[in-house]
């Protein structure tokens, strides 16, 4: 088997996510494995729909199995996010590690991730903190005064900056895998724009908040798109944090000071930035720009609204997944899953109590991820019952 594996958020399965897998085929991998964020992701925001629909999209359009990168990492900043997806996929035995890059060169990449390492890039990146930059703009100011123009570019890209967290990640867990950066094509990143068929999947999610559900098709494979047009038409799909939004504040107002600091993700007294807040806000909006500064974006403190919500504390959480969860497979994932099992890293099982039952940091992961799930159906159209991540049934192509 030549096995390459993939960190994802498929929000929605577009034809650019399409693309990469077919990539992967042409360069030979005869099994693909995607750690995949869960009903919570990156920037604090619920799923436009489903795990277990999003796994199907992925499964019908070329992965072969599907895990899920469960709620701590995969609702959490980059670093997290990264260290996260690598060790589920070393775990499963993958041999490479692909990922999206706008530079798309790896020998590039890898010089940004190793110049962050330095004690100087450190040093001035905290000092040019000192005028309220956040930790990203401070360093890549930093980059540039230090490094050659085109290594200090690398953190002018979205992409680029995930892929340096990713081959950081590699090197702190001395993984085996080896990195294979993909020339990203089409439109860039979190833009309006559409090119050669490809549009980013914010864009693709507010077409689909704005109704443009025929324009939201073209830029999906067929497969993908008739998934996701089932669970709009059932009222299963957009999920959206704001139909939440009383529940959202009234958390947010029970909490004190003291609790917004156990927050994963909170220093530097930001935990009583997010408590005054709490106590003016009477929307989530208002929230998020009484809560946000130049120093705190708006990406992070709608991951730590979230993350508040559900309930994560960073003092409970593991530093990385205790247990693959399978989401869905194919026959070829199922010989995935059989090499994993003999590699026998990490417990594997599509049952989520059964993972719940090993106790310890599984049991915390577990159970968090249940209760998310419970909250996360509040957010869809018409809202479901408890219980689906303990009764939900794995997908089997």
């Amino acid at each position: 088997m030549k096995i390459a594996g993939v960190i994802a958020e498929y929000n929605p399965f577009h034809n650019g996510h399409a693309l990469q897998l077919q990539q992967l085929r042409q360069l030979g991998y005869t099994h693909i494995a995607v750690a995949m964020g869960g009903n919570f992701l990156q920037r604090g925001s619920a799923a436009v729909c489903s795990k277990q629909l999003r796994a199907q999209m992925a499964l019908e359009n070329g992965a072969d199995l599907v895990v899920e990168l469960p709620l701590s990492w995969a609702c959490a900043p980059a670093q997290r996010f990264a260290a996260g997806g690598v060790a589920i996929l070393e775990a499963l035995g993958c041999q490479t590690i692909a990922f999206g890059s706008e530079c798309g060169n790896l020998d590039l990449l890898q010089q940004a991730a190793q110049a962050t390492q330095s004690d100087k890039v450190a040093h001035l990146t905290q000092q040019l903190m000192k005028d309220g930059r956040t930790f990203a703009a401070a360093r890549q100011a930093a980059m540039a005064q230090l490094y050659p123009a085109d290594v200090a570019a690398v953190f002018d890209n979205p992409n680029d900056n995930l892929c340096v967290e990713y081959l950081l990640a590699l090197q702190n867990q001395h993984s085996h895998m080896e990195p294979l950066a993909l020339q990203r094509v089409g439109a860039a990143h979190d833009t309006a724009q559409v090119s050669e068929g490809i549009a980013s999947a914010s864009h693709i999610r507010r077409l689909l908040e704005e109704g443009c559900w025929e324009e939201a098709c073209g830029l999906m494979p067929p497969s993908a798109w008739n998934i996701l047009r089932s669970a709009l038409a059932n009222n299963r799909a957009p999920a959206e944090l704001r139909r939440a939004e009383s529940a959202v504040l009234a958390k947010l107002r029970s909490m004190t000071a003291h609790d917004f600091a156990a927050l994963p993700d909170v220093s530097e007294g930001l935990e009583n930035r997010l408590y005054d807040a709490a106590r003016h806000a009477c929307s989530l909006e208002e929230f998020y720009q009484l809560a946000k500064t130049k120093r705190y974006t708006l990406a992070r403190i709608r991951r730590l609204t979230t993350a508040a919500f559900l309930g994560l504390h960073k003092a409970e959480l593991p530093d990385l997944p205790p247990y693959l969860r399978v989401l869905g497979f194919t026959q070829q994932g199922t010989e995935l899953m059989s090499a994993a099992k003999q590699k026998n890293a990490l417990p594997l099982s599509h049952s989520l109590s059964r993972l719940e039952e090993l106790g310890g940091e599984a049991a915390v992961t577990a159970r968090l991820e249940a209760a998310s799930t419970d909250l996360y159906h509040l957010m869809t159209p018409v809202p479901l019952p408890c219980g689906e991540d303990y009764s939900a049934k794995v997908i089997s192509l």
